[in-house]
This record gives C-alpha cells, sequence and structure tokens, in this order.
C-alpha cells in the first residue's frame, strides 16, 4: 500500500475531465430523435444538449 500514489495532481484530473467530456459528446451524437423527445420533455434543461447542430446555430 506504500507504493500506491494517491496524490491527484490538477494534470490527472484534467485527464479524466476531458475523457469523461469525449464520452458525453460521443453519447449526445449517439441519441436517436425520440430517445432525445424524451429526453428533452423528461428534463427540458437538457435541451442544450440534444439539440441537432442546425437548431443550436437558429436558437
Amino acid at each position: 500500500m506504500g507504493d500506491v500514489y494517491e496524490h491527484v495532481t490538477p494534470a490527472m484530473k484534467e485527464q479524466v475531465r476531458t475523457v469523461l467530456e469525449e464520452r458525453w459528446q460521443r453519447s449526445v451524437q449517439a441519441v436517436k430523435p425520440a430517445e432525445c423527445e424524451w429526453i428533452v420533455e423528461t428534463a427540458p434543461r437538457l435541451g442544450e444538449y440534444y439539440r441537432a447542430p442546425d437548431e443550436k446555430r437558429a436558437s
């Protein structure tokens, strides 16, 4: 246990944030229109993430 590095560095935090952001973006892109509609109805605030690129520009 003494050989385990326990301190989380800013670079480690940034790496985790980057990976999670990439996964989030891929999941948003994979959502089907019917799923998107359900998500926005269930949690309207998430609509900004699930709008099609054309809709984002128009708003």
